[in-house]
């Protein structure tokens, strides 16, 4: 069963970013990035509505995590994390910003790693990125708006600074 959900979420996880990315590099915009965030997004939030809360995120964070865990060993190695992509690995390549990009992704992990042994365990995966969105959740309104997400949120902060021009 558990291989069987990974291939679904898998599929549906690329479909997402072969679709996001295509709609990001043939819009023409010049913030590539920008967009598949926006995507990004309107991916995870369930509801038509403009904001997303904890359950929503925690729903997106179990399909990414079982799909990331590629020997279903219930821990993603660097290698597992970083190979898994949301689309931002090309904008880095298309920008020159492989070097910086790859500090943000060992920055994230590090900050996520919390017992550091190399290894993102799944509780730490929800663990801190439960934190992360309190965090960003600026007026304490238990629901992130789309300023919070993409402002405040600790992976777009992150991918922007990597990205910046």
């Amino acid at each position: 069963m558990k291989n069987y959900m990974k291939q679904v979420t898998a599929a549906s996880i690329i479909t997402l970013i072969a679709l996001t990315g295509t709609t990001a590099f043939s819009a023409g915009k010049t913030n590539e990035g920008k967009e598949l965030a926006k995507m990004s997004f309107e991916s995870i939030k369930r509801a038509d509505r403009d904001f997303l809360d904890m359950g929503e995120m925690e729903l997106f964070r179990d399909s990414l995590f079982v799909s990331m865990d590629q020997d279903d060993n219930s821990s993603l190695s660097f290698e597992e994390y970083f190979e898994w992509d949301y689309g931002f690995k090309l904008i880095a390549e298309k920008a020159g910003k492989q070097k910086e990009y790859l500090t943000a992704m060992k920055i994230m992990f590090a900050l996520w790693d919390l017992d550091g042994d190399g290894q993102l365990t799944e509780a730490e995966h929800r663990q801190t990125l439960a934190r992360d969105f309190q965090r960003a959740d600026l007026n304490h309104d238990a629901v992130l708006s789309k300023p919070e997400f993409f402002g405040a949120f600790s992976m777009n902060v992150a991918l922007k600074a990597a990205l910046k021009d």
